[in-house]
């Protein structure tokens, strides 16, 4: 497995917009999951992680998110805390327990 890169990401909210801030030396090899209900936020997020992994997938609410991750598990799985249906806690919760 090859070594990853440290990084930062600074999320700066104006308003209603986004800035984010990205401090890496080079792009990553894991796996990022992006879990939000907020499609703007989905794609903020997604275009600024793109190059920091090979492997980067968003889903628009927990139970998509499920479905990805029963097909190949993530590195990382960044989610939204609030989203109708299942929120962002109970999603870890079932993610730690499998």
């Amino acid at each position: 497995m090859p070594p990853t890169t440290r990084f930062g990401l600074a999320l700066h909210r104006t308003g209603t917009q986004l800035q984010f801030t990205i401090h890496r030396a080079a792009p990553i090899s894991r796996s990022i999951l992006i879990v939000d209900d907020d499609p703007a936020i989905r794609a903020s997020l997604a275009e600024a992680l793109a190059e920091l992994s090979t492997d980067l997938r968003v889903a628009a609410d927990a139970e998509a998110a499920l479905h990805l991750l029963a097909e190949q598990p993530v590195d990382l799985l960044m989610t939204d805390v609030r989203m109708p249906g299942m929120d962002g806690v109970a999603l870890f919760q079932l993610v730690k327990d499998r």
